[in-house]
């Protein structure tokens, strides 16, 4: 049998910026950015064997030639842990970007990521319904599973991506492609040319101030639409809008977002689109801190189940370094550190 699925993801979409496209490395005001993120999903449904996804990055950069030219780098890494048999996936990647103005007020900017990726099951204890008789289960009767492995071993990854943005009119859009070398895996026996895949992932994502007041209050929308196995059929995708708030304060560099959104969702090939789930989300940006947190309202099948409740993910950003403004040039709603 073989089971599909998307890959981890995340619902605040501002907080992890090398997870959603490789040219955002070193995209910040700052020299230095410390990530973490903690994301917990169906822990009303599954308790002790809910998924559980950690992450962290770093980047930097580094300025050369005139305003808004920069060379940045970075690292990530991702732990997931999913279902009663704990299937995890690792994660590792370097990332490198390349930006550079296009005109007075538009940039452009280029990045890539080479990497692992690691799958496994954590626990072997499996149930088939062969395995079940008259007087119940039986450890005792055969499966007639043979697994090869439990772990994948560590796979190549490559992702690459592009972005445009535009400072006097305050948009940006980005295209990201992950996992390019579509890496084959198989737990029941070594991977072969019929071996299920990790397919593609491509993300597109965009973002535009629609209202701003004395530079103390914005507007801002913005999406994310990804699609995994885009060839030959359009197996899964998901979009994520959202509008913000966004409340700058005098006091100490500090500012306050909130924001509403939703994912919407099609993971079979004859599926309909359905409204997953609602997102709301804070942020709190001090200083060179910045806390986010965003809990997600599920709308599927399973909520007579979860009782609406899918789960929270908090973020954790530390910048580090000095104001590199005259370097590097965001647009308002990306440059939490005023």
């Amino acid at each position: 049998m073989n089971a599909q699925a998307q890959d981890y993801h995340f619902s605040q979409l501002n907080t992890s910026s090398l997870h959603l496209n490789p040219a955002l490395t070193g995209y910040m005001s700052r020299s230095h950015r410390l990530s973490f993120k903690y994301r917990e999903q169906w822990n009303s449904v599954l308790s002790d064997f809910d998924y559980k996804t950690f992450y962290f990055s770093y980047d930097n950069q580094v300025c050369f030639g005139g305003e808004g030219e920069f060379f940045s780098y970075g690292a990530s890494a991702l732990s997931d842990r999913a279902g009663t048999h704990e299937f995890t996936t690792v994660a590792a990647n370097l990332s490198f970007a390349y930006h550079r103005p296009m005109g007075r007020y538009s940039f452009m900017g280029f990045g890539g990521q080479v990497g692992m990726l690691n799958y496994s099951l954590g626990n072997h204890d499996f149930k088939f319904d062969v395995q079940y008789g008259s007087t119940g289960y039986l450890d005792s009767n055969p499966n007639f599973e043979n697994f090869e492995q439990y772990s994948t071993g560590f796979m190549p990854d490559l992702n690459f991506g592009a972005f445009f943005y535009n400072t006097k009119h305050n948009y940006e859009i980005g295209l990201a492609a992950f996992h390019l070398t579509e890496p084959s895996y198989s737990f029941l026996e070594l991977p072969n040319a019929n071996s299920p895949k990790v397919y593609t992932r491509f993300v597109l994502h965009a973002a535009i101030q629609l209202l701003a007041n004395h530079r103390s209050n914005f507007l801002n929308f913005r999406s994310a639409l990804m699609i995994q196995k885009f060839v030959p059929e359009v197996l899964y995708w998901e979009f994520l809008p959202a509008v913000e708030w966004n409340r700058r304060f005098r006091y100490k560099k500090t500012s306050f977002l909130l924001s509403l959104g939703g994912r919407i969702s099609k993971n079979a090939p004859l599926g309909r689109p359905l409204i997953d789930s609602g997102i709301i989300s804070t942020k709190i940006n001090y200083q060179t801190f910045v806390l986010g947190l965003s809990y997600e309202v599920a709308f599927s099948k399973l909520t007579k189940v979860a009782r609406f409740r899918t789960g929270p993910e908090l973020s954790l950003i530390y910048f580090l370094g000095g104001d590199v403004k005259k370097c590097v040039t965001c647009t308002n709603f990306s440059n939490p550190v005023n």
